[in-house]
């Protein structure tokens, strides 16, 4: 996804030109906020595929920038920066929803590869989701197409709910071979 768009966080301007440096000649496209209030206007715009946020700031920390996302916009990737890193905050974070949490100095590479599992988490979800909608409308689609055909005269109609599948809770409870 390296045509993703990236919001980058950061109350510090050198930081977010250093991110810029590191970020954009991988092909991403980059918003900047230098505040969370400012990041929260981009995201009610649109389009941000990943969250990189700086924890500490004024007034709308990263964390809150974090809880915002993870509220209303579950499939969006929050990664985490910061330069007053502890286990405590990394725990919390990631907690609440970070995809990683990364301490600063970054590592230019670390980040990188940060950056592209997440992505690649977020497409893989999108497609998740997709082939779970598409099968569920086959699904349905069959059924009642069944059901049409059914309920003709001479046949029994469908179930009104699908048996369990063989590979259910209650079925291996009842298996004997079950541990």
């Amino acid at each position: 996804m390296a045509d993703a768009t990236i919001l980058i966080v950061e109350d510090e301007e050198k930081m977010r030109r250093l991110f810029d440096l590191v970020l954009r000649p991988e092909g991403y496209h980059l918003l900047q906020a230098d505040s969370g209030e400012a990041a929260l206007k981009l995201l009610e715009e649109g389009g941000v595929d990943l969250v990189l946020t700086d924890l500490q700031m004024a007034k709308v920390s990263g964390l809150e920038v974090l809880e915002h996302v993870t509220k209303d916009y579950p499939e969006l990737p929050v990664v985490i920066i910061t330069g007053y890193g502890t286990v405590k905050s990394a725990v919390e974070a990631v907690k609440k929803g970070a995809f990683d949490y990364i301490s600063k100095p970054v590592d230019n590479d670390e980040l990188k590869i940060v950056i592209r599992r997440a992505l690649e988490m977020r497409r893989l979800t999108q497609e998740h989701r997709g082939l779970s909608q598409e099968l569920r409308e086959r699904f349905w689609s069959a059924a009642r197409a069944e059901r049409a055909r059914s309920s003709w005269p001479g046949r029994s109609t469908m179930p009104a709910r699908a048996p369990a599948a063989p590979w259910s809770r209650s079925t291996a409870r009842r298996s004997p071979n079950c541990c």
